[in-house]
């Protein structure tokens, strides 16, 4: 009655006391029982105190003298939730930081693989920026143009294209400007040696957000 009425219970006579339930087996007779429930700072209810059996029974002044203790009952239990609750919330955290750090390495190997297709592939490969200059170049097109890879990077691809070419290049890059992958012939023209004749696929490079 205690817990659905929020307010003491007092019951000096158990046995005749309309609020009175039964009993499990084995359990002591109750001559006398209080039940007092407890709060936290927001009043909140947050548990109940049960005593049986006092000489002489109970009374409101009892429940009065025992508001302080119920206090400190109310605020040890509102301290232990917090306290599980940060236990949980560290736990999910460190949890977290785990899967991320898991993740963090399948991304570095993935790259790295990817990074060694690149590398080694037969195939001509380059990054452009938004101004249509190298942020990276593999070993098969800087064999292409007879240049190391490290010195074409922040130089434009427009320097080893035929200059009949150009016009093909523009087109593609205006494609590749709307999200559109473009496919062409053109010639690389290396700066020592004959030009090349080449199959071009241009992919655009899209960023999220």
């Amino acid at each position: 009655a205690a817990l659905t009425s929020r307010e003491p219970v007092i019951a000096n006579h158990p046995a005749s006391d309309a609020r009175s339930g039964k009993t499990p087996p084995g359990h002591p007779d109750m001559n006398s029982f209080l039940g007092v429930p407890f709060f936290n700072a927001r009043q909140v209810m947050v548990g109940m105190i049960g005593i049986a059996n006092r000489p002489g029974g109970y009374d409101a002044a009892l429940v009065g003298f025992l508001r302080p203790f119920l206090a400190t009952c109310g605020n040890l239990v509102e301290a232990y939730r917090n306290e599980k609750r940060r236990q949980s919330a560290e736990e999910t955290l460190v949890q977290l930081n785990k899967e991320l750090e898991k993740r963090t390495e399948e991304v570095a190997e993935e790259r790295e693989f990817a990074q060694q297709i690149m590398e080694n592939m037969g195939q001509g490969l380059t990054v452009v920026n938004e101004d249509g200059r190298f942020t990276y170049v593999n070993p098969a097109y800087a064999r292409m143009v007879h240049e190391d890879p490290q010195n074409l990077i922040g130089r434009s691809p427009l320097e080893f294209a035929h200059p009949e070419d150009l016009k093909h290049i523009d087109i593609a890059k205006s494609k590749r400007s709307k999200g559109k992958i473009s496919t062409y012939e053109m010639r690389i023209q290396p700066k020592s040696g004959v030009a090349i004749d080449v199959m071009v696929t241009g992919v655009p490079r899209l960023r999220q957000g």
